[in-house]
């Protein structure tokens, strides 16, 4: 059986309330991983009237999101651990996501294609507004805990 300490018990406990906390936080991340890894795949994607206004290229903006959805989740983990230090980080993280699902959506808008992508990438860039929140309130919380966030 393995011993866990009471420094690890208290480390393990404070991971799992946060990701409760932060739940629309990794749910934003992963998607952020996950469509730049699914432009990567399908770059053809990127020459359909929905995506050109976004110049650089599928390469591009595929990395670029998979490494900022990667980066994201990493200040998720250390966050998990520690609350002041990533809080700036979440908050930047947060209006790239909404600017990322912005540009989606209006992409899509007015490319006249209106599928279901406009049933999802504009409330995740409204969900991404509560996320961008909770993180600038974590940045104000004198203490450097988040236990009075509402």
């Amino acid at each position: 059986m393995i011993l866990i300490t009471t420094k690890a018990r208290e480390v393990i406990g404070r991971m799992r309330q946060r990701f409760r906390d932060r739940v629309l936080e990794w749910e934003h991340a992963v998607i952020t991983v996950l469509w730049g890894m699914v432009v990567l795949d399908n770059p053809g994607l990127f020459s359909t009237p929905s995506f050109v206004a976004f110049k650089g290229g599928p390469g591009l903006w595929g990395w670029t999101i998979v490494l900022a959805g990667i980066m994201r989740i990493a200040a998720l983990c250390i966050n998990g651990y520690m609350a002041q230090p990533t809080a700036i980080v979440r908050a930047f993280a947060a209006m790239t996501g909404i600017a990322l699902f912005g540009a989606i959506s209006l992409g899509l808008l007015f490319a006249w294609t209106w599928g279901t992508g406009l049933a999802v990438y504009p409330v995740l860039g409204f969900f991404g507004l509560f996320s961008l929140y909770w993180a600038i309130f974590d940045v104000a919380s004198p203490d450097g805990h988040d236990d009075a966030a509402p």
